[in-house]
């Protein structure tokens, strides 16, 4: 759920200055594009007024239409600003000061289907073999993964290490989230050959803001996906 988190400008202008002294890894997302990565570095002037400098982590061109920028405070929920360029080199991009920063609080613990080609990959402790699997959807605590798993597996078994590929449905973007052990908590036969595992883990802080990154993405995603099929309707 999005909120507004302020529209004082003197606040606004706090946190901007905050988030360029932290050097704070910044998403510019757009529906339907792959999300990028900025770095803020000034707040400059101009004949037009006050505008952000971001640095291009990567070469990219900016797409028109409306853009988010987002960010994860440290201990807070995800926040945000509307990006409108006023000036793109291969480099930099600069945006209009924003008007309003919002904060995007999920539920606490919220089961999130997962992209296409969203896939898991894992060995069972003890056994040397290595199994392929589909993600279906994750949370912070766990995830539902489906695939030709050996029959052998069951509850309670421990699953080391357990690699989560997680992509949207648009775009080429990614977080791969190293999980270094996880506990099947269910499973599921789905015929002969196919099982379903609801798995539990515990990720350390940064694996876990890199994850909490992509469920907030992802939210957005649907929302987005949701509003254009009622707006068919």
């Amino acid at each position: 759920m999005q909120k507004t988190w302020t529209e004082d400008q003197q606040t606004i202008r706090s946190e901007l200055e905050g988030l360029i002294a932290a050097q704070t890894e910044l998403t510019l997302f757009q529906q339907g594009q792959t999300p990028r990565k900025l770095c803020p570095m000034a707040i400059e002037s101009g004949s037009d007024g006050d505008w952000l400098s971001l640095k291009k982590l990567a070469a990219f061109q900016t797409p028109s239409g409306n853009s988010l920028i987002l960010y994860h405070p440290p201990s807070s929920a995800m926040r945000g600003f509307p990006a409108t360029p006023v000036l793109e080199t291969t480099t930099e991009l600069g945006i209009t000061l924003p008007s309003r920063i919002i904060q995007i609080q999920r539920r606490r613990h919220p089961r999130i289907t997962v992209g296409p080609d969203s896939t898991a990959t894992f060995s069972k402790l003890g056994s040397q073999a290595i199994y392929n699997g589909q993600i279906r959807d994750v949370s912070i605590e766990g995830a539902r993964l489906t695939g030709t798993f050996t029959q052998t597996l069951r509850k309670e078994d421990r699953l080391t290490p357990l690699t989560l590929v997680l992509r949207l449905r648009f775009g080429d973007y990614e977080e791969s989230i190293l999980i270094p052990e996880a506990t099947v908590r269910r499973r599921k036969d789905l015929d002969k050959k196919q099982l379903e595992l609801g798995v539990h883990f515990t990720l350390a802080k940064n694996d876990l803001d890199r994850l909490d990154t992509y469920l907030t993405l992802r939210t957005i995603e649907l929302e987005a996906l949701a509003q254009a099929r009622g707006a068919k309707n």
